[in-house]
């Protein structure tokens, strides 16, 4: 089941990261009981690079979440960057913490965290407080075959979101034969 949804976090980590452009930046927090940055922070201008970064994920036994929430706070509070999310997966099952004060904390900066709870176990509880604290959105799924589809989504959310539609005129800088 572990090795199955592994590979339904890869795969939904790349989708997501397939959705960027290159202005975008991305990066990748990965834990077990202790957090790792797997793909530093960066923009997105080869993919390449991340995507073998990815690719090389290994999936171990227990999470704690919060010492990887404050990685991802971290990476991100100093970003110059418009928008800041954190995608977080888990069951909720981790070491009891102060989540609330964190998540608030990193919506306080503009980070904004949405959830992804997966099992049937899944501490749906903890992970909607935290995506509720973060300003971000709530999911709930028993089948991993769904992440990839969620990551997706919430992606293309956040990607439409920060697209601006305004009337512009366009300045011819130099002329050219054509």
């Amino acid at each position: 089941v572990a090795a199955r949804l592994f590979a339904w976090t890869v795969a939904a980590t790349l989708g997501a990261l397939d959705l960027l452009e290159e202005e975008h930046r991305f990066g990748v927090v990965t834990f077990d009981s202790q957090p790792e940055i797997t793909v530093p922070l960066a923009p997105v201008r080869s993919k390449r690079k991340a995507e073998d970064l990815i690719s090389r994920f290994t999936a171990s036994g227990q999470t704690n979440i919060y010492p990887a929430l404050q990685m991802a706070y971290r990476m991100l509070v100093d970003a110059p960057a418009k928008s800041k999310h954190v995608i977080l997966l888990s069951d909720g099952d981790t070491q009891p913490a102060d989540f609330q004060r964190l998540a608030k904390r990193m919506a306080d900066v503009k980070i904004t965290v949405t959830t992804v709870a997966i099992g049937a176990e899944a501490d749906r509880t903890l992970l909607e407080n935290i995506s509720t604290w973060g300003k971000g959105r709530f999911y709930y799924t028993e089948s991993a075959e769904r992440v990839p589809q969620i990551f997706i989504e919430e992606t293309r959310k956040l990607v439409n979101e920060n697209v601006r539609e305004e009337p512009f005129r366009p300045a011819v800088k130099h002329k050219a034969e054509a």
